[in-house]
């Protein structure tokens, strides 16, 4: 009878173990993933900005080249759009 006993306590003493390693692997995972998350979530943004500024750039090079009517402007005044404004997003 207490040969019996020996394997069922050895046997929840590994599946204890497991369970740990597997609590620890889990944190692991967990910080990585938020790590990888948050580096992507900044190099989208940082895309995502300079797109808006290379945006903003055309439009107001466009801007300056062209009056409403489409007309090249021959007096060199800068105008500013006041059309449609792009904008980025998720």
């Amino acid at each position: 009878m207490n040969e019996k006993i020996m394997p069922k306590e050895e046997l929840i003493n590994m599946l204890n173990e497991i369970y740990d390693q597997l609590e620890e692997l889990e944190g692991a995972i967990e910080s990585n993933f938020s790590n990888a998350r948050q580096k992507w979530q900044d190099e989208c943004a940082i895309k995502m900005r300079n797109c808006s500024e290379e945006i903003r750039s055309l439009e107001t090079k466009t801007a300056n080249l062209y009056d409403f009517n489409g007309k090249l402007d021959k007096k060199g005044t800068h105008h500013h759009p006041t059309g449609i404004k792009l904008e980025l997003g998720f």
